[in-house]
């Protein structure tokens, strides 16, 4: 079933993609005070416990920051290149604790939601190669093509850094048109690079997922995995809070009736 705009599906963000973003723009002499004015929201929550903003400030920044870069079509790979699995939080710490690639991949459609991007994550078995997809809750354009490619950047890249290996991949699949210089996509990503696709998809090679994890830690998954779900209970999707109200609603108006 297609996301449609108006669905209440969307999140609250942590931040530090978006800290990521700011640290780019600063690398690239990006004028100060446009940056102070791009993420004065960002700035009001840095340094919090569990800092996050609400998805559509999220988008805002990253509107911003598109603004203010010379080369904004390769923005989001560069700022996905910036990461290291700290900045996945709770979500980081259960994939630490992984045995496998395999089985870190397993827990993005159930934890995305707990990283700090804009995208929902699906994991599919098609022919024996294991597909991630990525998707937007809602349309939101080019914030949406850079969320997506810093999602395949940061995503390979940490895994790269756990496994001590270059990620065989298959394909990675864009469905937004290519920029006008792909370079830096070309350099990035550790198979062929296809833009206008029906999807945004990672296909990775069958091997990736047998890929042990350096930092692996099975006594400790069910901990971190608890973590998760603790953060989730509290952070969560605007669907979710619809579905409290409704219920709350509902056996609120029971007991009245009674």
């Amino acid at each position: 079933m297609k996301t449609q705009p108006g669905d209440a599906d969307l999140w609250p963000v942590p931040v530090q993609v978006l800290a990521r973003l700011s640290e780019e723009l600063r690398a690239q002499d990006v004028d100060a005070t446009a940056m102070k004015a791009a993420f004065s929201r960002l700035d009001a929550v840095l340094g919090q416990p569990e800092a996050t903003l609400p998805y559509a400030d999220a988008v805002d920044i990253i509107d911003r920051a598109l603004a203010l870069v010379a080369d904004p079509g390769s923005l989001g790979v560069r700022v996905g290149q910036r990461a290291n699995v700290a900045d996945w939080g709770v979500l980081g710490y259960a994939v630490i604790c992984c045995s496998t690639l395999g089985e870190a991949m397993a827990l993005a459609p159930r934890y995305y939601r707990a990283a700090p991007g804009l995208t929902r994550l699906e994991l599919d078995e098609v022919d024996g190669e294991t597909i991630l997809t990525s998707s937007l809750p809602r349309p939101i354009g080019r914030a949406g093509e850079f969320s997506v490619e810093e999602d395949f950047s940061g995503i390979l890249g940490v895994a790269a850094s756990l496994t001590g290996v270059a990620i065989p991949l298959r394909e990675v699949r864009f469905a937004h048109a290519a920029p006008a210089d792909r370079s830096v996509h070309d350099r990035c990503f550790n198979g062929p690079v296809v833009f206008g696709a029906e999807r945004n998809q990672i296909v990775f090679a069958a091997e990736a997922m047998q890929l042990p994890l350096r930092l692996a830690s099975p006594s400790s998954k069910a901990s971190a995995t608890l973590l998760c779900d603790q953060y989730l209970e509290k952070h969560p999707a605007e669907s979710d809070l619809a579905s409290r109200v409704r219920h709350l609603l509902v056996h609120t108006g029971l007991r009245a009736r009674q």
